[in-house]
């Protein structure tokens, strides 16, 4: 869609809601975020929104709007109603998917349930002994591929341009795996550690501040002992303590008299 065709649609729009402030700075944001979308449906998604909405739509509701008319999501059946679908259609479900009889392909509402299908698998849901706790799963499942398609629809394709060069996003992730869930000083102790063995210089930022160090902790990690409770400085000691501690015991009964 041409830069001529998104400021038609927007003159609609600011008609439409003629108390909404439109800056230039605006018009090309949405020029610029609005330019893959085809001219057909982002007038039909403008028109669903003036009917629906009460303020100027955002570049978000627009884009929503626009794919979920062109993936036919009023046609989407609910995750109960696909669930009803597939139980009806058991026993073709079963010679479609898993057998491969084409005769007895099922026949759906939308076909986005015969991808929810292949996705989760037909021989599960065609278990009747396990039909309970598979329905709770399926419609969970469902709700979710449901989203994550909008979401992919709705995805720039410059975003996607972008998560797609040079290193898919699984890769940078298996990289920074390892140090999730490390505490920040038992990684920079790991790095300071591999900087040592190695003979060469620890990074700055991963070196350990001395003034960080509890002194508690430093005497256990040098198997240094612990101070007692009842331990008494010599500073602390009364000179009279001392003398009592110090003077023999009397022997005989001369020892007590004065002298």
């Amino acid at each position: 869609m041409t830069e001529k065709d998104t400021l038609t649609i927007l003159g609609v729009l600011t008609a439409a809601y003629p108390n909404a402030r439109i800056t230039p700075e605006t018009v090309r944001v949405y020029v610029l975020t609005l330019q893959d979308i085809p001219l057909d449906l982002l007038e039909n998604a403008a028109l669903h929104l003036i009917t629906t909405s009460t303020f100027f739509p955002t570049v978000a509701e627009l884009r929503d709007a626009s794919y979920r008319i062109m993936f036919g999501l009023h046609r989407v059946p609910t995750a109960a109603e696909a669930w009803n679908q597939i139980q009806r259609q058991r026993y073709q479900c079963l010679a479609y998917f898993i057998y491969n009889v084409q005769s007895e392909k099922p026949s759906f509402s939308h076909p986005f349930v015969e991808q929810v299908i292949h996705a989760f698998g037909c021989r599960n849901l065609t278990d009747p002994t396990s039909e309970p706790y598979m329905r709770a799963n399926f419609c969970k499942t469902y709700d979710t591929l449901l989203d994550r398609t909008l979401t992919d629809l709705k995805t720039l394709p410059i975003v996607r341009a972008f998560t797609n060069q040079n290193q898919t996003t699984e890769s940078r992730c298996a990289q920074l795996k390892p140090e999730w869930g490390q505490p920040e000083s038992m990684r920079a102790q790991h790095a300071l550690d591999h900087a040592l063995h190695e003979g060469a210089e620890p990074h700055p930022g991963y070196a350990l501040r001395k003034s960080e160090e509890r002194p508690l902790d430093h005497a256990e990690h040098m198997n240094a002992p612990r101070p007692t409770r009842h331990a008494l400085r010599k500073s602390e000691e009364r000179p009279l303590d001392h003398a009592l501690h110090t003077r023999p015991e009397p022997t005989s009964r001369q020892d007590l008299l004065p002298e």
